[in-house]
């Protein structure tokens, strides 16, 4: 059987859906663009030596446009204890593409007097507040304005390991030749030992110091001891030995640096002992 007028009206539904769909694709609207933002994503501390605390901060920008940004430069200034220490700059920010973002690291060091000077602070906190904060620069014919951005870390008190002199073993002037020295970690956190460079001193001679055990990890408050060997070609040998007996009052040193990884970033120690013996003939 046939329905009269079925043709008719499944075309006119087809062609009512087909205008719906075109008028509905010509006048949706584009996806809304945002502003640009800045955040500090990392500060963290890094590296401690006797004389600075380094420190890294990590800024990333989002483009949220559809299109690249230019930058003119990021602003950034670091306070301790709310009073500034330093403000910087840095201007070599690459275009950022549409939808992109852009990380900027920025390293910085505080020096330890600085910290020093501030112990008031230091004893009512018991820690090292640092506020990182600043402003990122989008081109100027981006019509946006500066981008800031701003965190503050707080670390315990840095302190720096002590290292001194335990006792020798062995035969001097040999392969069997030992010297053992003692680091106490002043921190009220773990410390682990990854590398010691050493050397031993005579009459300002320098010959290399082999490490042969060591405690690798040291607990808060606690003392690691380190031992150190020699290993010697002949002709060093000699020369340590006629370097000696050629001084009444030979001058014997231990250098070199100790490098130990912490939560907190890395520490880098000096060794440095000295010690004066008259020799009777």
């Amino acid at each position: 059987m046939r329905i009269r007028g079925f043709g008719l009206g499944l075309t006119a539904l087809l062609v009512a859906g087909a205008l719906v769909a075109t008028t509905g694709c010509a006048t949706r609207a584009p996806a809304e663009e945002r502003p640009p933002a800045a955040e500090v994503s990392e500060l963290e501390s890094t590296v401690m030596t006797p004389d600075v605390v380094r420190f890294s901060a990590k800024v990333v920008v989002h483009n949220r446009m559809h299109s690249a940004m230019d930058f003119d430069r990021v602003d950034y200034t670091v306070d301790l204890f709310d009073a500034e220490l330093f403000t910087e700059s840095f201007a070599d920010l690459p275009r950022t593409r549409g939808g992109g973002r852009m990380t900027i690291t920025l390293p910085f060091q505080i020096a330890v007097s600085d910290i020093v000077e501030r112990v008031v602070d230091v004893l009512a906190e018991e820690s090292m507040r640092v506020t990182f904060s600043g402003q990122v620069y989008p081109a100027a014919d981006s019509g946006f304005g500066p981008l800031a951005f701003r965190r503050s870390v707080s670390i315990p008190i840095p302190r720096m390991p002590e290292v001194s002199y335990s006792h020798t073993e062995g035969v001097p002037l040999t392969d069997t030749f030992r010297i053992a020295i003692d680091v106490r970690n002043r921190n009220t956190y773990p410390l682990t030992i990854t590398e010691v460079e050493s050397y031993i001193e005579i009459n300002e001679r320098s010959y290399p110091l082999l490490q042969t055990s060591e405690a690798s990890r040291i607990e808060a408050g606690e003392t690691g001891r380190i031992v150190l060997g020699m290993e010697l070609t002949q002709g060093q040998r000699l020369s340590m030995l006629v370097n000696t007996l050629g001084s009444d009052t030979p001058a014997f040193a231990m250098g070199g640096s100790i490098t130990a990884r912490t939560q907190y970033g890395w520490i880098y120690i000096p060794i440095r002992i000295e010690d004066r013996t008259t020799r009777r003939n």
